[in-house]
């Protein structure tokens, strides 16, 4: 599996290679807007906007041993790549080849890759290549929720509302009001969504960059067939992934995309 930091502010959308993902990792960050870690283990042509790292970003990465592609990263993202000799490629120092700009986009929301760019440049620099990861695959069971609701934002004069609706066996996305499509004109529907509480707080000094508790563990909801239940998330370790379990066991989903959402308080996600 490779990875990407790709954009999820206004100017980001519609995005590229979203809907092919894997598995996608939407992540809080300054200002209430959210950015997407999207993990792909299939061809995908183009990939983007490409944008900068986060620390937590790096440490799902370092979970499943996987290259990941960012353009720049926040201080402390750079200081765990140098600490941990995370296997990334950065647009500005290490891989910029394995990028390119879509002279029709404006900068930074322009920024593009693919996944053979990134198998390409992952080879050269010695990366190892992780096998994709494993999910228990299930028929969904559970209480009815079809309609769910998540605010990114803690500042209430800038909302920054996700929902879904459950609609043919997806989760049919919509962001500030409007439905979420890719640049290919497809609704994103992943057939799996996620909810991870993670402790949140400022970083020291810093007046808007996030810091996240991911080597931890905590509440998560899981929807998947049109119904919902509670769980767990653990990640033990830097090395370890983030595992999901629904009491003892790993928690099982259906066939398709698994999109996870880390939210600060589990109990702002609405559903019915």
């Amino acid at each position: 599996m490779v990875m990407v930091s790709v954009g999820n502010n206004e100017g980001a959308r519609p995005q590229s290679g979203i809907n092919e993902a894997t598995i996608v990792f939407e992540i809080p960050t300054e200002g209430g807007i959210s950015r997407l870690f999207l993990g792909f283990t299939r061809r995908v042509d183009r990939i983007g906007p490409v944008r900068s790292a986060r620390k937590a970003m790096v440490e799902i990465a370092l979970g499943y041993a996987a290259p990941f592609g960012h353009c720049g990263a926040s201080n402390d993202a750079y200081a765990l790549i140098r600490e941990a000799r995370a296997p990334s490629l950065d647009d500005i120092k290490t891989a910029g080849g394995c990028f390119w700009r879509d002279k029709a986009g404006e900068p930074p929301d322009n920024l593009y890759t693919s996944t053979e760019n990134l198998l390409k440049f992952a080879g050269a620099k010695g990366y190892r290549l992780p096998a994709p990861p494993e999910f228990r695959r299930e028929e969904s069971q559970g209480k009815k929720a079809t309609y769910i609701e998540y605010d990114f934002s803690w500042l209430s004069r800038y909302p920054n509302v996700v929902s879904y609706v459950f609609e043919g066996g997806e989760y049919k996305r919509s962001q500030a009001g409007k439905g979420h499509f890719d640049s290919a004109g497809v609704r994103v529907g992943p057939e799996n969504l996620v909810f991870m509480e993670v402790h949140t707080d400022f970083v020291k000094g810093e007046a808007i960059e996030l810091r996240l508790q991911l080597c931890s563990e905590g509440k998560a909801l899981f929807f998947s067939g049109g119904k919902v239940r509670e769980g767990t998330w653990r990640k033990k370790s830097l090395g370890s992934p983030v595992e999901f379990f629904i009491g003892q066991e790993q928690a099982s989903f259906e066939q398709g995309q698994i999109w996870v959402h880390v939210v600060r308080d589990i109990s702002l996600v609405k559903y019915r």
